[in-house]
């Protein structure tokens, strides 16, 4: 998360086209409940090719959080992983 947005790229090695379904956030606080929750709709990303897809994060929202959880869903699997979310991320040095 840099600036409110996140941005993750989604790199297709195969020779055929792969279809994102959808990204899940969940973001959790330092107590670990859920405070945040979006889903978005992905696209299809080409065969051999790296396609940055672009999620906002209201900043409120973004302060809330210690980690963010992503889900990504494609045609074919799903992959999740969770990263700190940290005051510079959310352009802010207090946190609520």
């Amino acid at each position: 998360i840099e600036g409110n947005l996140l941005v993750v790229r989604i790199k297709n090695t195969g020779n055929v086209h792969l279809l994102v379904k959808k990204f899940l956030l969940e973001g959790y606080n330092k107590e670990g409940n859920r405070v945040f929750e979006k889903e978005t709709a992905g696209w299809y990303v080409l065969a051999e090719r790296t396609v940055p897809f672009r999620i906002k994060i209201r900043q409120e929202d973004c302060l809330k959080m210690d980690k963010l959880k992503l889900t990504v869903k494609t045609d074919t699997t799903e992959s999740s992983t969770t990263v700190d979310v940290t005051d510079k991320a959310c352009k802010k040095t207090q946190r609520r």
